[in-house]
């Protein structure tokens, strides 16, 4: 599976678990190792030497605030599993020859670097559409960035041969803002609708709240957590959050982390400081199981919570200390969320 989080932890179990359909890590070996490690250090060594001297001012406004957090992550953090994707990538299609690629999302990193290496090698790639995404996302690539003269053109943003989307409006949606014709885009519905909806109706709130470990007469508000980059807006933003919850002291606080969470221990350090002791934090747990015990849930972007969230009939609470968007704002227009 292409996309697949890596985590060392899990390498060897997970390599045994799928012999027969192996995760991207299992075509990772030590000289890939060996190569991310020092091309991380070349290229950190070329963006060290020029990180002081970019200028981000534009028409005489000030955006280092805006990127500069974002260039540091990318050049200091994520270009190491950025390159070991690259080459197990290459390893998997040289290894596998398949007749087509089919990847979880159009924009990230390791899906970029497949469609871009199908590209190269003449194999086609599916996408999925990834989440209900909105226009101010980063999980769409904008027709500004695509090539108009195919699909993989350097600097261009690499576009995979097909996307399957949620509905007429996202095939509309993505045929506007994203670059692709209409002939591009399949209608598939979301996918995980198709096993969640018969897994809710089994679902059992007393049975829940016994698994995790909840009084039945206690009311319970989710928060599902969202990794910024920047960690000095991700320390106010969560300052900010806590201090209004640590007042529902009668109440269980239940913390879903993101699958790409790099700041757990931030959480539990500034809970803890607050003296917050009903809060509970879940890491691999089910979403919607804990959705389904939830009276309330609570999430800073909105689009993502409400499109898992309506699935259980549950009431959202957008949290934002920033400005919010119009996806945002047309969400609390439809009462999607608050």
């Amino acid at each position: 599976p292409i996309g697949s989080k890596l985590r060392l932890k899990y390498f060897i179990k997970r390599i045994n678990k799928f012999l027969k359909n192996p995760p991207l890590e299992a075509y990772m070996n030590i000289s890939s190792f060996i190569i991310a490690i020092f091309e991380k250090r070349k290229i950190r060594k070329k963006y060290k030497e020029v990180e002081n001297n970019i200028n981000y001012i534009y028409e005489c406004v000030d955006f280092k605030d805006l990127f500069k957090p974002k260039f540091d992550f990318f050049f200091k953090k994520y270009v190491y599993e950025t390159i070991l994707f690259f080459y197990a990538i290459k390893k998997a299609i040289k290894k596998e020859k398949p007749n087509i690629l089919m990847v979880s999302s159009e924009t990230n990193p390791p899906q970029r670097i497949a469609i871009a290496l199908g590209h190269q090698n003449n194999i086609k790639s599916i996408a999925v559409q990834h989440g209900a995404v909105k226009y101010e996302a980063e999980v769409i690539n904008r027709k500004e960035n695509i090539s108009s003269k195919c699909l993989s053109n350097p600097p261009y943003i690499p576009l995979p041969n097909y996307l399957c989307v949620y509905g007429k409006f996202y095939q509309n949606f993505f045929s506007q803002y994203g670059g692709y014709n209409k002939d591009q885009l399949a209608i598939t519905g979301n996918p995980k609708y198709d096993s969640i909806v018969k897994s809710i109706k089994s679902f059992d709130k007393n049975n829940l709240k016994r698994k995790f470990g909840l009084e039945f007469e206690k009311k319970v508000i989710l928060f599902l957590s969202v990794p910024f980059n920047d960690y000095d807006y991700n320390t106010r933003y969560l300052e900010n959050l806590y201090e209004g919850l640590k007042s529902f002291k009668d109440s269980y606080i239940l913390v879903k982390y993101h699958p790409n969470e790099f700041n757990k221990e931030l959480h539990k350090k500034i809970t803890s400081k607050k003296g917050m002791k009903n809060v509970r934090f879940f890491d691999d747990e089910n979403i919607f199981e804990l959705g389904f015990v939830s009276d309330v849930i609570v999430n800073s972007s909105g689009c993502t919570t409400v499109e898992d969230m309506a699935v259980i009939d549950k009431p959202v609470i957008i949290f934002d200390i920033a400005t919010i968007d119009n996806d945002t704002k047309n969400l609390i227009k439809q009462k999607a969320a608050i």
